[in-house]
């Protein structure tokens, strides 16, 4: 399996607002990111970035650039939103980010047409990745070009349905957690970083 991160200098890991009632799920992805830091000699603290993105609805990524948030924020150590700026400002201020690391593959699909609309090229300039594989964001070959993480819905499908039915047939009396492996799919949005 091709390793995305080793190939980033500075990281900036993008979440929708929405998301951040999940604080646990958002918290794991938070110790990956910073665990793959560490794994790579990268200190967490100066290497990634966070950024939340102000809706509480899901982006349609088909929408026309001018219809989706334009806004980004920032939180501190103590998850408080600490400032609010574009994107593309926040990435002209961090000419030491190369990677985004968005939260779904809709999330990449805005930061590519966002960083596309400043002329920014995806990898040539920033590596970008997204998670779900569900979104498709074909190149002018037509072939699938978002570097993601792909889950593995049908068996998340039959997880929920087996643990449901054990839990209201009284075989399962406690909640059970079931981590189901995901996998990388490498494809052409990341690349090792062109600038400093």
């Amino acid at each position: 399996m091709k390793s995305v991160v080793i190939c980033w200098r500075s990281v900036t890991a993008i979440y929708w607002r929405s998301w951040y009632p999940a604080f646990d799920i958002w918290q794991r992805r938070l110790v990956g990111f910073q665990r793959a830091c560490a794994t790579y000699g990268l200190e967490a603290n100066n290497h990634l970035h966070q950024l939340f993105i102000p809706t509480t609805d899901w982006i349609n990524p088909a929408l026309p650039s001018e219809a989706l948030p334009p806004l980004f924020l920032s939180i501190n150590a103590a998850f408080e939103y600490t400032d609010a700026f574009t994107l593309p400002d926040y990435l002209r201020a961090h000419p030491e980010i190369t990677a985004v690391a968005a939260w779904n593959d809709a999330c990449a699909q805005h930061i590519w047409r966002v960083t596309a609309a400043m002329g920014w090229r995806i990898p040539a300039d920033l590596s970008l990745t997204g998670f779900d594989d569900d979104e498709i964001l074909f190149d002018e070959t037509g072939q699938k070009s978002l570097t993601t993480v792909r889950l593995p819905f049908q068996r998340l499908g039959e997880e929920a349905v087996r643990l449901a039915i054990a839990r209201v047939t009284g075989h399962l009396l406690e909640d059970q957690h079931v981590l189901l492996p995901c996998t990388l799919i490498a494809r052409a949005s990341t690349a090792p970083p062109t600038r400093a």
